[in-house]
């Protein structure tokens, strides 16, 4: 097993203490460390659903690295079995209730947990969209205008992350930042990647995001 000692890419003044890594940098430092074309990145409380049958992670672990291939930044494989942190209400009468009209990404409450419902649809606009097509998983797309960031069982482009460059924040430089070096900004500081692109409101870079209706992990808490 790899510490924060272990990888060579890290120095030690930008550890969050000595052997530690915050959520931002240990995103950024594995990203650079890993070989492989896609990374499935998991918080420590999240579990692999084992009630799911071979041939339905095949399918959905294909579909999602479908959908990288096609320019998605960012594909969500947390179970809908278990939206969790008692931010997810029943789906009746829209009761998650976020405010589409906010002006950023912090006043529109950014909650994507109503992609989940069967049969949700955003009324007026559609910029949620059903994805993929025939007989594959159903997978439900839209844009970091309606979503807070999350690294909650996610997969990713390991070159995306990378290489691909936005503008967060006001104070953005013309070249812009990937979303790895962002989250390395934050190294001293846990929930800083995530705060942080809410208040340099990366809705308006509308990164494309996409959730599977299904989902492959399970929030399995382990602080209590």
């Amino acid at each position: 097993m790899l510490t924060p000692d272990n990888l060579e890419t890290v120095k030690p003044n930008r550890m969050a203490k000595k052997n530690v890594l915050t959520i931002g940098s240990a995103f950024y430092h594995t990203l650079v460390r890993a070989r492989s074309d896609y990374v499935i990145f998991l918080e420590k409380d999240f579990a692999a659903d084992t009630g799911l049958s071979e041939r339905q992670w095949r399918e959905e672990l294909l579909t999602a690295i479908s959908l990288l291939d096609q320019g998605i930044a960012v594909v969500r494989l947390r179970s809908r079995k278990d939206q969790g942190c008692g931010t997810f209400r029943m789906c009746e009468n829209d009761a998650n209730k976020p405010n589409w009209q906010g002006k950023t990404t912090m006043a529109r409450r950014r909650n994507w947990w109503s992609f989940y419902c069967a049969d949700w649809q955003r009324r007026g606009e559609g910029v949620v969209a059903d994805c993929a097509s025939g007989t594959a998983p159903l997978f439900r797309c839209f844009t970091s205008w309606d979503s807070n960031w999350s690294l909650n069982a996610v997969i990713v482009h390991r070159e995306t992350m990378l290489r691909r460059k936005w503008r967060f924040g006001a104070k953005a430089s013309s070249g812009g930042v990937t979303l790895a070096e962002y989250g390395e900004r934050w190294y001293n500081k846990q929930d800083g990647f995530e705060v942080g692109l809410l208040q340099d409101d990366w809705g308006n870079q509308r990164v494309p995001l996409c959730i599977s209706h299904q989902g492959l992990f399970l929030h399995n808490e382990i602080d209590g």
